[in-house]
């Protein structure tokens, strides 16, 4: 599909956006809160009500992301089905504290492959967010395996366990009732919703040709990134103490919130929020200053500790165009979707100190 360059970036950005949004959230019915999230992601004048009826219904009825069954502790109004333990980041199994002092696998490799395979990664969208210090660590856990020609590599409704990595050859794709779909080839990947879930395989992939694939599987994946994420929780914790708005929550529930936030890093100058674009987030300051400009003015400064993107989220008329880091600007952004479920504690006091600000 032939795509002008920056056509091409905002697709990118969006389709990241709305992919890492789902990683977690890890709704009930992921294919419909990703066809959500897509949509919603047009600009409000492009979005035909009258054709897609029931995305207009979405918008009015946010997606209810569910972290849980039931709530455990009786003095603390929990938010509909929130449960105050860990809840996995993004697969079906729990993991405890015990486990996580095990080490990830390592293969041999030399330098240059090595080299490769973390680029590789980080074009990956299951991959990208991670730090270069766990692309490296996932990159050591590569398995290469090797698949004669005619042989299955994943075969429909079986249990997902692993992804996998073209290094060599040719695998084509097979679904029941629909046949041949796609081929693989070098660099290509698939597997990957087995990592988020652990779902049983939606279609049938076999070599081509003699074929060699890197292998990742679930468990080595998941305790990779639940493993480095305990530092971040940490730290993430200790950070909203010292935000006004959430300094009142029970810590399990920031440890919960910890799990959906996003650690980004911005130059001095980055467009960190554009009211031309519909995505819809929270975003907290931890480091650096943000600047509120309307119509290329300077309106507003905010610092350490203090957050914009609220309005938007409810939906109310911004007095600002977009938010732009004044210097290196750390941030943490959480997606509306999390704002509409786990933040129920605070959504109105949330809402009141968003009618006083300008973004």
């Amino acid at each position: 599909m032939f795509m002008p360059s920056e056509e091409q970036e905002e697709f990118q950005r969006i389709l990241q956006n709305a992919i890492e949004d789902l990683v977690n959230a890890r709704p009930s019915e992921p294919i419909k809160y990703l066809a959500q999230s897509l949509y919603q992601s047009l600009p409000v004048a492009e979005q035909n009500d009258q054709e897609f009826p029931e995305f207009a219904a979405a918008r009015n009825h946010p997606y209810n992301v569910r972290v849980g069954d039931s709530s455990s502790n009786p003095n603390v109004q929990y938010p509909e089905g929130f449960v105050p333990s860990r809840r996995p980041s993004v697969c079906g199994e729990s993991i405890s504290e015990e486990e996580l002092a095990w080490r990830p696998p390592t293969f041999d490799k030399d330098l240059g492959t090595l080299t490769r395979l973390k680029e590789m990664l980080t074009k990956n969208i299951l991959f990208s967010h991670l730090s270069e210090e766990n692309i490296a660590t996932v990159a050591d856990a590569l398995e290469l395996i090797e698949i004669p020609a005619g042989e299955l590599v994943i075969k429909q409704h079986d249990t997902g366990n692993a992804c996998y990595f073209v290094e060599e050859g040719s695998l084509k794709c097979d679904v029941e009732g629909r046949g041949h779909v796609c081929n693989y080839a070098k660099e290509d990947s698939f597997g990957e919703v087995a990592l988020m879930y652990g779902n049983i395989r939606g279609a049938t992939i076999s070599a081509i040709t003699d074929s060699k694939l890197w292998k990742l599987d679930r468990m080595t994946y998941k305790k990779i990134v639940l493993n480095f994420m305990l530092p971040k929780r940490s730290k993430f914790v200790e950070f909203l103490t010292r935000v006004s708005i959430f300094n009142t929550l029970p810590e399990t529930i920031m440890n919960e919130l910890a799990k959906h936030s996003h650690h980004l890093v911005y130059e001095p100058g980055y467009v960190i929020y554009s009211a031309s674009h519909a995505d819809r987030y929270l975003y907290l300051i931890e480091k650096g200053v943000a600047v509120i400009k309307y119509k290329d003015k300077d309106v507003q400064r905010l610092g350490p500790f203090e957050f914009f993107g609220d309005r938007s989220i409810f939906g109310e008329v911004t007095e600002a165009d977009r938010a732009e880091a004044e210097t290196d600007c750390c941030i943490y952004r959480f997606p509306e979707p999390i704002i509409d479920s786990i933040l129920d504690l605070i959504k109105d006091e949330l809402r009141e100190q968003s009618s006083l600000k300008l973004l």
